[in-house]
């Protein structure tokens, strides 16, 4: 039996990171992701879930992060919701990479990869929360 939705709940701490990433390497073996889609799912949710713990809560203050993953054949949908400060993590725009490291301000890498591996990367408000939505197109299987 693949398991195709995989629902998780984590405090805004980053010591929850370590059991995050366990997780998602379960849940990619049993619903059949290749270890490249899985390391591209991790990455992404490494640097938003990060972002949302370091930036969107002021130090220490509780939090809840909430992640939905959906394996629907071809294509794979990430939802991330958190009750931390409204932010649009996609609202800056893409980092210069023309210019050299010492010459281009600080962040925004992290947002950028993740557009750049995922098919789709959206924002949006609901209930007070933020809403990130993933989408990543599936290669058919061989």
């Amino acid at each position: 039996m693949q398991i195709t939705r995989l629902d998780v709940v984590l405090a805004a701490d980053l010591a929850d990171l370590g059991a995050l990433m366990a997780t998602l390497d379960h849940f990619a073996g049993v619903s059949g992701l290749s270890p490249d889609v899985a390391f591209k799912v991790q990455l992404c949710l490494d640097e938003l879930v990060n972002n949302v713990i370091d930036h969107g809560y002021a130090p220490g203050a509780p939090g809840e992060i909430r992640l939905r993953i959906e394996h629907h054949g071809d294509r794979l949908a990430i939802e991330i919701s958190d009750d931390a400060a409204l932010f649009d993590p996609f609202s800056n725009p893409p980092p210069d990479l023309d210019l050299g490291v010492d010459d281009r301000p600080l962040g925004g890498l992290g947002v950028h990869l993740v557009r750049t591996l995922m098919t789709e990367a959206r924002y949006a408000v609901d209930a007070g929360r933020n809403h990130v939505r993933l989408v990543l197109s599936l290669e058919p299987a061989s």
